[in-house]
């Protein structure tokens, strides 16, 4: 899955009971104490360069790496505690997924301030029961252009999360014949969100694929995966977090349904998994 992350993924959202621990850092699984434990844990890897050595030294195991400490030139050092850094936001990356897709971290319980807009697939999360509905604004054969009649009550609602997840409609009808005019069309709308909730995180999540028999109706989804290359690039280009899921679909084909287009129930979990695990992802990398 891309990691395409930007400074606006910086958001203090509410909290979640279940308590996490990570190494010497602990917190509460809700998006706002996870924050505060990586704000906190860059409030050290973040300390000015003259104490960059001593941090360096409380990182050493014994004698010879304290010697080797002071004799680093700040700059060396400031590499190294990059390196350090990079490390534990990696382990603390790893160990949180493995909670979440294991299922000891309930994805739902994770699904707070958020708005989630697409077409008949995205309904699925409120059709299976694992979304609230007033959170889920899908309609069938809906493309993109959608998001503007869903605006007002968007600013009703001003969640802190927006989810994108159209994309089959948008290229099976034709209104954006190449890969070029719909990324067009997403940077319209992306401004259009960003102009009247400044404060939301978009994500945008790729274009599911279509399997077969579906291509005998909508030859055009075959081009399904020109359309997520340009849509990936645009989105590591402009800071726009993407959720790529391309993967998981290919993984699990046994999910869809017989019309190639649609999903059974147990792809969900899976789905919303890896959009939550893409927020949590942001904060960590961006904090």
């Amino acid at each position: 899955m891309a990691h395409i992350h930007s400074e606006p993924c910086r958001r203090n959202l509410r909290a979640d009971p279940e308590f996490l621990s990570f190494g010497p850092f602990q917190f509460r699984a809700g998006l706002f104490q996870f924050e505060k434990a990586i704000q906190s844990l860059f409030n050290i890897f973040n300390a000015p360069r003259a104490d960059a050595a001593t941090f360096a030294l409380y990182r050493s195991q014994d004698f010879q790496e304290r010697a080797l400490a002071r004799s680093m030139r700040p700059d060396d050092v400031e590499a190294e505690l990059k390196a350090i850094r990079q490390a534990e936001l990696d382990a603390m990356r790893d160990e949180w997924r493995a909670k979440l897709y294991s299922g000891e971290i309930s994805v739902w319980s994770l699904f707070e301030d958020y708005a989630m807009l697409g077409d008949s697939r995205t309904s699925g999360f409120t059709y299976y029961g694992y979304l609230a509905p007033e959170r889920v604004f899908a309609d069938s054969g809906a493309t993109i252009k959608k998001v503007i009649d869903h605006l007002e009550e968007l600013v009703a609602l001003n969640p802190s999360i927006i989810f994108l997840t159209y994309g089959i409609n948008d290229v099976g009808i034709g209104y954006w014949p190449t890969p070029e005019d719909y990324v067009n069309e997403i940077n319209n709308t992306l401004a259009l969100l960003k102009e009247h909730l400044p404060n939301a995180t978009v994500y945008v999540c790729s274009i599911i694929p279509a399997l077969e028999p579906a291509f005998k109706r909508g030859p055009a989804w075959r081009e399904i995966p020109d359309y997520n290359d340009a849509v990936r690039a645009f989105c590591e280009e402009n800071g726009t977090p993407y959720v790529d899921i391309t993967q998981l679909c290919e993984e699990h084909t046994d999910l869809y349904q017989d019309d190639g287009v649609h999903l059974l129930g147990g792809f969900y979990p899976l789905w919303g998994t890896e959009l939550i695990a893409e927020v949590y992802d942001c904060l960590l990398y961006t904090s």
